[in-house]
């Protein structure tokens, strides 16, 4: 099972971003010590993202994908040009 949300691409997005990731994990039934270390490493790339990216594709969206494959979960970000 995986579910897909794009964000803009600004830190204003970090709580929908957390919120996204706590629902998945919620519907998972994932111990909320593991949400809180994907959490930390979301942030951090998607940081880099807002940080090193924005300037050059203001109008961009960033793509966050959450994966359960057997009885690990899977995260991908990628970058949407708007």
């Amino acid at each position: 099972m995986s579910e897909a949300r794009l964000f803009r691409r600004s830190f204003d997005a970090l709580p929908e971003i957390f919120g996204f990731t706590e629902a998945f994990f919620a519907r998972q039934g994932v111990d909320r010590e593991i949400l809180t270390a994907v959490d930390f490493v979301v942030e951090e790339l998607f940081t880099n993202m807002v940080k090193y990216g924005a300037a050059a594709d203001p109008g961009s969206e960033v793509r966050i994908e959450i994966e359960a494959v057997g009885g690990e979960r899977q995260q991908r970000l990628a970058r949407r040009r708007g």
